[in-house]
């Protein structure tokens, strides 16, 4: 198997299991407040074919959760965060990614 087919098949392995802990963690709260109407996922456009493929098998078992997946430069999608965007759910290409956006989040809090 080639290195990219790895790659993707990781990638899409860590997006269903991150949709999956979006449903749990809603679920939980769910005596609290109504079912979970939707998420919003901010990942970077080069994730694009692995997510609309993950996207797709989450709603075939979800369709009652609306997922919102924004699809942009993953420096955009950290300045969002810095300026004080909350996804539901961020996946990051990278460390650097996520070391910058987890700063502003304990700042901000």
């Amino acid at each position: 198997m080639s290195r990219a087919a790895q790659l993707v098949i990781v990638l899409l392995l860590i997006a269903v299991v991150a949709m999956g802990a979006l449903v749990v963690a809603r679920s939980r709260g769910q005596h609290q407040q109504a079912a979970p109407t939707g998420a919003v996922i901010y990942a970077p456009c080069g994730m694009t074919s692995p997510l609309t493929t993950a996207a797709h098998l989450f709603r075939q078992t979800h369709p009652d959760i609306d997922l919102n997946i924004i699809y942009d430069n993953a420096i955009v999608l950290v300045r969002k965060i810095r300026a004080g965007d909350r996804p539901d759910v961020f996946i990051s290409p990278g460390e650097l990614e996520m070391r910058h956006a987890s700063s502003r989040a304990r700042r901000g809090r």
